[in-house]
């Protein structure tokens, strides 16, 4: 699947402002191209519904590979780095049954004990 560089252009212009000029010879390149993905097929060149939907169609399969992999790294906070909510979880996993006015420095002293 070869794309001309003017087909490019449009296509990153219709991502960025929604708008976008098409020649024939465009056209007709659209169209094998979305014959090509499997897409919906463009009956009518001079249809605008149909080619904006074709070219949504393309740029949504172009960047199907561009995604970058993320990674989530869920690393362990240092007591003094943690919330009090996460504070309260956390001692209250290691056993320790609280009263209603605890502190968050009691919190941090009964898990460095621990």
């Amino acid at each position: 699947m070869k794309i001309t560089e003017d087909l490019k252009i449009q296509l990153e212009r219709l991502k960025n402002t929604g708008a976008y000029i098409l020649n024939k010879r465009m056209k007709k390149e659209l169209q094998e191209l979305t014959k090509q993905i499997e897409g919906r097929p463009i009956t009518n060149l001079e249809c605008g519904s149909c080619l904006r939907r074709a070219m949504h169609e393309l740029n949504k399969h172009l960047s199907k590979g561009t995604k970058k992999p993320t990674l989530a790294f869920k690393g362990v906070k240092q007591i003094e780095e943690m919330t009090f909510k996460e504070l309260k979880e956390a001692s209250k996993a290691k056993g320790l049954v609280y009263k209603r006015g605890i502190k968050k420095i009691d919190l941090i002293n009964y898990l460095n004990e621990r």
